[in-house]
């Protein structure tokens, strides 16, 4: 058996957040104090290396000349297919990769997707503030009834609406995907 690093039987509240010392022990207690507290003494090896990271990067971002992992002749020949309308590249489903295709190709396999009334519904007239209006209605329904705070409430309703993309990811896992 090792000995006790920590030979304190009633540790501070506050330092059980750093060293997860008896758990079992007036967990509850614990769980509803609110964390106040930071670490008497940080580590000065940690705090050395932060400010060295830091100082990096600040002097990496300042330099005018970089050093670039592409080289030119890399850079020009993606910027190439970035801008060859005859191609579209996408990310593949499931992070399994980059795949580039047809435009034509990726275009009629979209249309075929939006085609599917039975996934899809046209909408004749969308009209974004509406829709955004209504849900701040539902928001301040679910605020009086105490269903959400006030916290949850901003964070729902604090944002400019704005129409989204649709985009078709391309599933190579799958049969007849271009």
């Amino acid at each position: 058996m090792f000995p006790n690093p920590n030979p304190n039987p009633n540790p501070n509240p506050n330092t059980y957040f750093f060293h997860r010392k008896n758990k079992d022990k007036n967990a509850e207690t614990y769980k509803k104090q609110p964390l106040t507290c930071w670490p008497k003494k940080l580590n000065s090896h940690l705090t050395e290396l932060c400010d060295k990271i830091k100082l990096h990067l600040f002097e990496t971002r300042k330099q005018k000349h970089r050093t670039y992992n592409v080289t030119k002749r890399e850079t020009k020949a993606l910027n190439s297919l970035r801008n060859n309308k005859d191609i579209t590249i996408k990310k593949a489903d499931k992070n399994s990769g980059i795949v580039i295709m047809n435009t034509v190709d990726y275009y009629n396999k979209v249309i075929d997707m939006l085609n599917d009334s039975n996934v899809y519904t046209i909408v004749n007239n969308y009209d974004i503030f509406t829709v955004k209006r209504q849900s701040d209605e539902l928001a301040v329904e679910l605020l009086h009834s105490d269903c959400i705070n006030n916290k949850q409430f901003k964070y729902i309703t604090n944002y400019i609406p704005k129409c989204p993309i649709f985009y078709g990811m391309p599933q190579i896992h799958k049969k007849d995907c271009p």
